[in-house]
């Protein structure tokens, strides 16, 4: 007698089978049933005999065995510092992602800098914990995941350097802004005396109004009509505004003559 299998999800293998004169079951020789998505499905079957079924089959994800770091694209803070999202996933066997059916807790070590958490959380039915941040200085750096049970991991990464053209641009803006700020007296004889003296000084003064402006320790009058707020930092065109405004003022309050 030959029966065909039905599968609303799923691959039957094989699909069709024999069943000879006194055999009561396919015991010996079973059909394998899989599936690669997780959900409800069906099979059923058609013979000689007429149709049986449908009965309802759950499909399930393999248990996991190992754990994979998951890092995003570093950051630049405006401290100069750097902070990269990690995030924790658990794979079954094969390499595949999978989901737990319990809470996981993975245990964080950093060879370098600071994480939000040092406890990342894997909930039952999720594949992945939430992204936790990760705050480093620069250089090169590693981080382990652990958990009981499961194959841990370490990654490798670099945090990127300071972005030190960044200060030479807010130089070059400050010794430009000294420049329009002495611009008046600049081609006067007592002005191209002191003429290397006050552009050197604006370059100065735009070198470390950039640095204190990143670092939030300048704060300027609210009349006044620049919010340096409001200026990226992280910018080549923003670090020379800042820098052009270190100019300006330091000119207009420090003197060379």
């Amino acid at each position: 007698m030959s029966v065909h299998f039905n599968a609303r999800l799923g691959k039957i293998s094989p699909a069709d089978i024999i069943l000879s004169a006194g055999q009561l079951s396919n015991f010996q020789n079973p059909v394998l049933l899989t599936d690669d998505h997780v959900g409800k499905g069906s099979v059923d079957v058609v013979s000689s005999l007429g149709p049986a079924g449908p009965i309802e089959v759950d499909y399930l994800l393999p248990p996991p065995t190992q754990l994979r770091i998951a890092l995003g694209s570093p950051v630049l803070s405006g401290t100069g510092s750097s902070s990269v999202t990690v995030q924790i996933c658990v794979l079954d066997e094969s390499g595949g992602v999978t989901s737990s059916s319990e809470d996981l807790e993975v245990t964080l070590t950093p060879s370098i800098g600071q994480l939000k958490s040092s406890l990342a959380t894997i909930h039952h039915g999720s594949s992945c914990s939430d992204p936790i941040e990760w705050n480093s200085a620069s250089g090169p750096a590693s981080i382990l995941a652990e958990s009981s049970g499961l194959k841990s991991e370490n990654k490798s990464m670099t945090f990127p350097p300071f972005p030190w053209y960044l200060v030479w641009l807010a130089a070059v803006g400050g010794l430009v802004g000294a420049l329009v700020r002495s611009w008046g007296n600049l081609f006067s004889a007592r002005g191209l005396s002191h003429a290397w003296r006050s552009l050197a000084l604006g370059a100065l003064l735009g070198f470390i109004f950039y640095l204190f402006t990143r670092f939030g320790a300048i704060v300027l009058p609210e009349n006044f009509p620049v919010m340096l707020q409001n200026i990226p930092v992280l910018s080549g065109a923003g670090s020379f505004a800042i820098g052009f405004v270190g100019g300006v003022l330091g000119r207009k309050f420090w003197k060379v003559d």
